[in-house]
């Protein structure tokens, strides 16, 4: 996620889960009081390595990762919806293709039984 991004975010329970996967537990802890902007400069400073905080590479919020999540149960992240949905469909053609499987297996299973004619 790109620093000039962060500012876009305006969710503080987001923002908190952003400062819990960027700069750890602790920190988050110790600073879960503090203003969205003093958040968002820990988190900058977690991304980019200033103030004396350990870079943190390839880091990209689940809403960027794939597959994409939200970070709260409310929903309104459209890529993460569209994954969820997705998904669903997926589990459901898989689900639908066993069925299938298993419908073709039952007739010739069936067919070695029966006797055959002289």
């Amino acid at each position: 996620m790109g620093v000039a991004m962060l500012d876009a975010v305006r969710d503080r329970e987001v923002m908190g889960h952003l400062l819990v996967e960027v700069a750890g537990n602790q920190v988050a802890a110790e600073n879960a009081k503090a203003t969205s902007k003093v958040q968002r400069g820990i988190i900058r400073g977690c991304l980019t390595g200033t103030n004396g905080r350990r870079k943190r590479e390839s880091w990209v919020p689940r809403w960027m990762a794939f597959p994409a999540s939200a970070y709260t149960a409310r929903g309104g992240v459209g890529s993460a919806e569209r994954a969820a949905r997705l998904a669903a469909l997926c589990d459901e053609e898989e689900a639908g293709a066993e069925a299938t499987e298993g419908a073709e297996a039952a007739p010739a299973e069936a067919e070695q039984a029966l006797p055959q004619a002289a």
